[in-house]
């Protein structure tokens, strides 16, 4: 069992995200958008192991996340242990967003 002690003084996983309980998570993508979303608005994640690949669906778009350690940031993110998010080139390679198309959008 984890006491409150060990809670503290844990090693970061990765630096490429930020520990903590958020209300509202950032993903910072490669070209240096930067997203936030409430921590429950997510609608569905799903982790690919074989392209090492994390897809987080929200209303507005999906998250892509590639990198060796995006499976221990779902964790983390799954247990609200994430703030924030970007690539570090080591870890997570990559972070990018797909914006969602509009039905006006998809008629042209």
């Amino acid at each position: 069992m984890t006491t409150l002690r060990e809670l503290g003084t844990r090693p970061r996983r990765s630096q490429a995200w930020e520990p903590g309980s958020p209300e509202i998570v950032r993903f910072i993508t490669d070209e240096g958008a930067s997203y936030g979303f409430l921590w429950h608005a997510l609608i569905f994640g799903a982790y690919v192991p074989e392209h090492e690949s994390l897809f987080l669906q929200y209303g507005t778009g999906t998250i892509i996340i590639t990198g060796p350690k995006a499976e221990e940031f779902w964790e983390d993110f799954a247990q609200r242990k994430a703030t924030s998010v970007k690539a570090d080139g080591v870890d997570i390679l990559s972070v990018t967003m797909s914006l969602r198309q509009r039905k006006e959008d998809k008629d042209e």
